[in-house]
């Protein structure tokens, strides 16, 4: 469980430094408007995308554990394939509720509305993943090291 909560961690900081890094490129251009600054966006998209990789990303990631554990997929490539598109359904999933608790239940503003955030769902579960990976592949490395003593 410690595992899936930093992994949302730094899901939440990265998929957050990605979404607002084009920020940075777009000079203010009227004197009159306003431009929010990096640290200001980052905290703005924080609020947004960590309770829905802690309140849905960490259980779907759960729950694909378990899909997973029931499968015998024997290759390696197989297994990845398998677990990119559940983690792929389940960002989906995920921003569809995400909406819908945004939009207070209307479904025909999530359909109209809605469909640019499905991209940040399906990134945002399989950066869950892929960082899940990264972390286990580095605990893997520091297991297999001898002491230094």
């Amino acid at each position: 469980m410690l595992h899936k909560f930093i992994v949302a961690l730094l899901a939440t900081f990265i998929l957050s430094l990605w979404i607002s890094y084009p920020s940075l490129q777009v000079p203010q251009s009227d004197t009159g408007s306003y431009k929010y600054s990096f640290i200001g966006l980052m905290t703005i998209y924080i609020t947004y995308v960590g309770p829905c990789m802690f309140l849905l990303g960490i259980p779907f990631s759960m729950l694909i554990d378990r899909i997973a554990r029931r499968r015998t997929i024997s290759s390696a490539l197989g297994r990845y394939l398998f677990h990119f598109l559940l983690y792929a359904l389940a960002g989906l999933l995920a921003i569809m509720i995400f909406l819908l608790v945004l939009s207070s239940g209307d479904l025909g503003g999530i359909l109209d509305e809605g469909s640019g955030f499905i991209y940040f769902g399906v990134i945002g579960s399989l950066l869950f993943y892929h960082v899940s990976l990264l972390l286990l592949a580095i605990a893997k490395l520091f297991k297999k090291r001898p002491d230094a003593s």
